[in-house]
């Protein structure tokens, strides 16, 4: 199972809010400048694209590393240029261990 990376946002914003549409992120190891593959499904077979482009309304698709390494994320706009608060470094990595709604549970309690 994959690590899902969360870049603190899913949506790519300019410094007034407005979304970014075609906003691309660029995912490195931690503290350097040495690309790193991202996935696009939690089995981390499916490679995502170099970069990964968020939509119309800067919203970027699910994002999945194979390991819990620390990544650093540079976020552009379609053009190249910055984009505020990028790039992070580290970005946080959890593990998607979980199940869906199968995983919950009720013990319901007596009075």
């Amino acid at each position: 199972m994959a690590n899902v990376i969360s870049t603190n946002v899913n949506r790519a914003t300019d410094a007034n809010g407005n979304p970014v549409a075609g906003a691309k992120a660029y995912f490195y190891l931690s503290g350097t400048s040495t690309p790193v593959t991202v996935y696009s499904d939690a089995a981390a077979t499916t490679p995502h694209p170099t970069p990964v482009v968020a939509d119309g309304n800067g919203v970027f698709p699910p994002i999945f590393r194979a390991s819990a390494v620390s990544l650093k994320v540079n976020v552009t706009t379609a053009g190249g240029a910055a984009v505020p608060g990028y790039p992070r470094d580290p970005v946080v990595i959890f593990s998607d261990q979980s199940t869906g709604a199968a995983s919950v549970t009720f013990n319901p309690v007596a009075g």
